[in-house]
């Protein structure tokens, strides 16, 4: 889904730079490694999982999702428990 996103707001590829590539990848696997388990997972575990630091996280989470990654943890698993939306719809 946020890979998806990402690509919708990225705008044209041909003005993608190295950079916006890599914070895609970034996002991509972060949504994956944050949704594979069951319990919520520290930020700590993923960065290490990603191989990126945690203000690198934190800076692609802020540019392309305008939240942390704690936050978009929280909204996620939120939203995995009540598919239907209601309040939070808006936020995902």
């Amino acid at each position: 889904m946020i890979h998806a996103l990402i690509e919708c707001l990225a705008g044209v590829p041909d003005q993608e730079t190295p950079a916006d590539r890599r914070g895609r990848d970034v996002l991509a696997r972060f949504e994956e490694a944050a949704l594979s388990t069951e319990e919520l997972p520290r930020i700590g575990q993923i960065c290490t999982t990603l191989g990126v630091s945690a203000e690198t996280l934190r800076a692609c989470c802020h540019k392309h999702l305008g939240m942390n990654p704690g936050r978009y943890l929280h909204l996620s698993r939120q939203r995995q428990k009540n598919p239907q939306g209601g309040q939070l719809a808006h936020f995902l």
